[in-house]
């Protein structure tokens, strides 16, 4: 409202409250009028002629009020036309959030970040803490071979193995050699043995579940980047190992040797057992001293064939269980045997390190911030995300622990229209 049209109104209510007053000074002045005296009825006769004209004036005064009130009105109302008319509300600045997705991807995305960020600190402690010559390892804590497949059938490759090699020395038809065919179901107990010892130390290399945004793959390929940045010889044998195409194993070596020595002791088994028979039959002729000393040799060879015959059945049951395939694996267990086998002889070159990695937890979030540029248009909503992450490098000739740590990172919120610079630099 202009400020003519306020004073004119101000000045009306003025005259409006000069007249009130105007009109009981005229009837107290009537009143007084009736009680007084002849001598003093004319003065007050002119105290209420002069009050009527005080009205006559007070009312004049307001109609010209009135009209100046009514002449703004009608100006304000004339402006007003001019503007169009709406029902629609006028735009507030509200923002509206709703949905549990909301900042989801843009919060996995700066946990990414953080992760990378993390990377950095881990290549830099694990560059610093090796001679430059060296080389690095890098799985996730998952990846990481346990070697529980490798261990005990190493121990059972090794007993058949001497087996075959005992069974063959023994003397062919003489006495001796007494023994070993009844040492082999007492060497699979011990072994049996051997091998559920092995699985109490299983819980010694398993790392605890936890739920995560990102897997661990992300770290490793990070970690395996920023080393290679820092000129360090590093690689991933979980993801890629081209030592597995040569089939670089001794323990497959070893396989394929004790095949060999089952092979020679098959065929020595069955010439003897010839040789027994046709022993038995001249045996059969014979009478006194030559006859007990024939029968002899027939028992020391035959218990050869029998200790032949039963380190051969050890050996295909090894092979039998190497080559089975396992349901939930979907592999059989020679399979993951040359795995952690060739793995064991990369670790064992005293130049060599293993670098174990996990995202223990990433996640994100997101802030919405009202101000007054907001009032105007600015979008208020920020988003973050963060990551806590764990590391541990060992020697791989010795085990011993070299270097390790858990690192946080806070990614702090990052505004929304400027996610994608900040990204773009962290990258």
């Amino acid at each position: 409202m202009a400020q003519n049209d306020i004073s004119a109104q101000k000045q009306a209510l003025q005259d409006q409250i000069d007249l009130a007053e105007l009109n009981k000074k005229l009837l107290d002045a009537t009143n007084a009028l009736a009680a007084a005296s002849d001598t003093s009825k004319k003065a007050l006769q002119d105290q209420i002629d002069a009050a009527n004209a005080a009205k006559s004036l007070a009312d004049a005064q307001k109609a010209g009020s009135d009209a100046q009130t009514a002449q703004a009105n009608a100006k304000a109302a004339a402006q007003k036309a001019k503007v169009p008319s709406t029902d629609v509300q006028g735009l507030t600045g509200k923002v509206d959030v709703t949905g549990d997705k909301v900042g989801l991807l843009e919060g996995d995305l700066l946990a990414t970040a953080a992760v990378i960020q993390a990377s950095e600190e881990i290549a830099r402690d694990v560059n610093k803490a090796l001679p430059a010559a060296e080389s690095v390892l890098v799985f996730a804590a998952g990846d990481f071979p346990k070697f529980d497949t490798l261990i005990p059938y190493n121990a059972q490759l090794n007993i058949s193995g001497a087996a075959l090699d005992r069974a063959l020395k023994m003397p062919p038809l003489g006495v001796g050699g007494e023994g070993v065919a009844e040492a082999l179901p007492a060497a699979a107990t011990v072994l049996d043995s051997v091998t559920k010892l092995i699985s109490f130390f299983k819980s010694d290399f398993t790392v605890g579940g936890v739920d995560v945004t990102l897997d661990d793959p992300l770290l490793v390929n990070s970690v395996a980047k920023k080393l290679n940045a820092l000129q360090r010889k590093v690689s991933t044998p979980a993801v890629f190992n081209p030592k597995l195409l040569a089939a670089e194993s001794p323990f497959l070596k070893r396989l394929l040797d004790v095949l060999d020595t089952r092979q020679l002791a098959g065929a020595t088994a069955t010439a003897l057992q010839s040789q027994i028979d046709s022993l038995t039959k001249t045996i059969a002729a014979e009478t006194g001293d030559q006859k007990q000393a024939d029968q002899q040799k027939a028992a020391a060879a035959s218990r050869k064939v029998s200790a032949l015959q039963a380190a051969n059945s050890f050996v295909d049951a090894i092979l039998a269980k190497l080559v089975a395939i396992d349901d939930k694996a979907g592999s059989a267990p020679l399979y993951n045997i040359v795995k952690e086998d060739v793995l064991a002889q990369m670790l064992a070159d005293g130049k060599t390190h293993a670098l174990i990695v996990r995202i223990q937890k990433a996640g994100g979030g997101y802030l919405i911030k009202k101000n007054l540029w907001t009032f105007f248009g600015a979008v208020p909503l920020y988003h973050m995300g963060g990551a806590a992450v764990s590391y541990a490098l060992y020697n791989g000739a010795t085990g011993a622990f070299e270097e390790g740590g858990d690192i946080p990172i806070d990614g702090g919120f990052v505004k929304k229209n400027d996610l994608k610079e900040f990204l773009t630099k962290v990258r």
